[in-house]
């Protein structure tokens, strides 16, 4: 689009917090509202804009709300700027879709959007205008969705530094229920478990239980709203996973070792087709383990000396026991990259393993 459009988010979460960030980046002129005054400062000092005056006119409005209040904002919106075009940013999309398809005056302007991408902090403070980096962002037009609006949305997104994939609404809410909702309560789910053990015996937990309960920490405000609106695929899902967790535990009380093999043998599988990176194909990666000293600096130093070899670490695990001298780290390369910086290290007196 020739002129940048004038551009209005209602909500100063984390993510409408950071889109605001990552579009005044990039030149946008950008105005962020909540319901709550404090927040609306916050969001309103962190990206250095000042409030404009009630009759100003947006030609786009990003709605980053809960998604139990988003029809009720977009209603609101649409009473100030009816020629706008409106975005939300919610987690869900079907249910939404079915509320906004009964606006007549509504539904041609509004495309719904979803950023796969998020902290387990939220608000203002845990914003990043880098937040969307190499992510997927989904939109879900419809047959009666504005061209207008799904290049505006597109022309956004790929400001904030997301690649657009396009679906519709309910392959979204099937896909999510799988790939984000599903995880979230399988995290939190294991994460209750760890309340009857001691502190002095969960201090022995290694990288994998923080890794398997990392979203544990999300809130459980977000994501009521998120399960109730999208509780029948949930459900779905749920079952299926039960019935898994079934099969394994029927498995170990037969000593089936054959069947357990089986079911880890699916996990191998599963696990191989996620993505390094959020919206690229999956990868073949070489692994290098690196020990290093508990001491400051280290990580820094190691992280220089991958520069000095001119590699790119794709991913990187590190793990840490309480009262080691030493620790872990795990990096991720192409193949190449591995055999260059293995050789590099070595020749620089780095404790290096393949894995």
């Amino acid at each position: 689009m020739s002129k940048l459009p004038r551009i209005k988010i209602q909500g100063s979460g984390l993510i409408g917090t950071s889109c605001a960030l990552a579009l005044k980046q990039r030149g946008y002129e950008v105005a962020i509202f909540d319901e709550n005054p404090a927040a609306q400062v916050l969001a309103s000092d962190l990206i250095n804009s000042q409030t404009p005056s009630e009759d100003f006119r947006y030609e786009l409005v990003l709605i980053a709300v809960p998604v139990s209040q988003t029809l009720s904002v977009l209603k609101a919106e649409y009473s100030l700027n009816p020629n706008s075009i409106f975005l939300d940013v919610g987690s869900t999309k079907n249910e939404l879709q079915v509320e906004v398809d009964a606006l007549s005056g509504i539904k041609a302007q509004f495309l719904g959007t979803h950023p796969i991408a998020g902290r387990e902090v939220s608000g203002a403070l845990g914003a990043r205008a880098d937040l969307f980096d190499g992510r997927a962002w989904i939109i879900t037009p419809t047959p009666q969705t504005l061209p207008l609006a799904i290049s505006m949305a597109t022309e956004i997104i790929e400001a904030c530094g997301a690649t657009v994939y396009s679906m519709s609404p309910s392959e979204h809410d099937e896909l999510l229920a799988q790939i984000s909702h599903l995880p979230q309560l399988v995290s939190s789910m294991l994460a209750g478990e760890l309340l009857t053990l001691s502190e002095a015996k969960l201090s022995l937990a290694g990288q994998g239980l923080r890794d398997t309960t990392r979203l544990a920490d999300s809130s459980a405000a977000i994501w009521l709203d998120i399960l109730d609106s999208n509780r029948e695929l949930i459900i779905s899902k749920l079952e299926s996973f039960t019935s898994r967790i079934t099969q394994l535990r029927d498995a170990l009380v037969a000593r089936n070792s054959n069947q357990i093999a089986a079911l880890f043998k699916d996990g191998n599988s599963g696990r191989s087709r996620i993505s390094g990176k959020h919206g690229t194909r999956p990868r073949s990666y070489s692994y290098l383990s690196v020990v290093i000293p508990d001491k400051p600096g280290q990580l820094g130093a190691l992280f220089l000396e991958c520069a000095t070899a001119e590699v790119n670490v794709e991913d990187l695990a590190l793990e840490h026991s309480p009262g080691q001298f030493t620790g872990l780290i795990t990096l991720a390369l192409s193949e190449s990259d591995a055999i260059k910086l293995e050789k590099h290290l070595r020749a620089n007196n780095w404790k290096v393993h393949k894995t």
